[in-house]
């Protein structure tokens, strides 16, 4: 039978209240980020929480018991046998839960029908990707919203239909005078399609710890950072919730929004022309308006020319 074309909202619109994979960090059968700089900590993270739901352990927080859970999680950065697997038994993974998608012969990405494929068949609850950049396909520029939107919709889909968690790790970038929202690599149309943003940093203030701020957090009130450490067996110590922490001042603090608008439009023209309407969505995102941006265009010496039938922008060739 075909779908509805329009649906009702009260007849054909069922309410449900939302689960939770670990409350209020990790929403169950939505998109949570997990981004932070490169060796900060976010896979081995990744992996301790993975563990200790594949056991059914309390994680930091939990007041009620857990049923163990069937997991995926596939990487592009480390190598399973030599890598993953030694530290998921380090963090006393059972390992039975915790299963691959083969990418031996065949990648896969985001739209891969595998990867719903795999979710149905072992009736996984959480579906790991690490890192956002290599799922997203060859053929994606990560900056242009566009391209990145169909994708985070599709995905989304999956983890709502078949109530799977899907934790993507990203990387962020280099500028720190970025606000944590807008810090991650490529278009942010990841971040808005993500209902939770988990930044991993080291503590402002006790540089042997690191720290897990809630960014972003769309169902619920945010959760309080929590501190954390890594063990010389690779298993993740767990410390103390603190109030919410931000690893220096807030970059709306300690900018103008034309300095903001530029280190913006620095980042996102890194990788070449960008069209400007992806450009506008984008900065609309996250708060520049588009005389702010059209004004650092200028500043910047930024050129606008057309092509395709729309108007692109580009740094001039050094």
């Amino acid at each position: 039978m075909d779908e509805k074309e329009i649906l009702n909202f009260d007849t054909d619109i069922t309410e449900r209240s939302v689960n939770w994979l670990w409350y209020p960090y990790i929403p169950l059968g939505k998109i949570t980020i997990m981004q932070g700089n490169s060796g900060i900590g976010k896979t081995m993270l990744a992996l301790n929480i993975a563990a200790a739901l594949s056991n059914g352990k309390p994680l930091p927080g939990d007041t009620q018991p857990r049923e163990p859970i069937c997991i995926i999680y596939n990487t592009a950065e480390d190598g399973l046998g030599d890598t993953i697997k030694p530290r998921l038994r380090a963090a006393g993974a059972d390992l039975t839960r915790i299963n691959n998608i083969n990418e031996h012969v065949n990648p896969i990405t985001m739209t891969d029908e595998r990867l719903e494929r795999s979710v149905c068949e072992l009736g996984a609850k959480l579906l790991i990707l690490d890192p956002i950049q290599a799922y997203l396909g060859a053929k994606i520029d990560m900056n242009k919203a566009n391209e990145v939107r169909p994708i985070f919709a599709r995905l989304g889909h999956v983890a709502e239909e078949n109530e799977c968690s899907i934790v993507l790790i990203g990387h962020q970038g280099k500028n720190q005078m970025y606000s944590e929202l807008q810090s991650l690599l490529g278009s942010t149309d990841q971040v808005a399609a993500a209902r939770s943003v988990l930044t991993v940093t080291k503590h402002p203030n006790n540089k042997t710890l690191s720290l897990i701020n809630h960014t972003k957090s769309s169902l619920s009130a945010k959760g309080k950072s929590l501190t954390f450490s890594i063990d010389e067996n690779g298993k993740i110590v767990w410390g103390d919730f603190v109030d919410n922490l931000n690893n220096g001042d807030d970059s709306e603090e300690k900018t103008t929004k034309r300095d903001l608008a530029k280190d913006f439009l620095r980042e996102f023209l890194a990788n070449g022309a960008v069209s400007s309407n992806d450009i506008f969505s984008a900065g609309k995102e996250n708060g520049i308006s588009k005389k702010t941006l059209e004004r650092a265009k200028e500043e910047l010496g930024i050129i606008a020319f057309p092509e395709g039938g729309k108007w692109n922008w580009k740094f001039p060739k050094k």
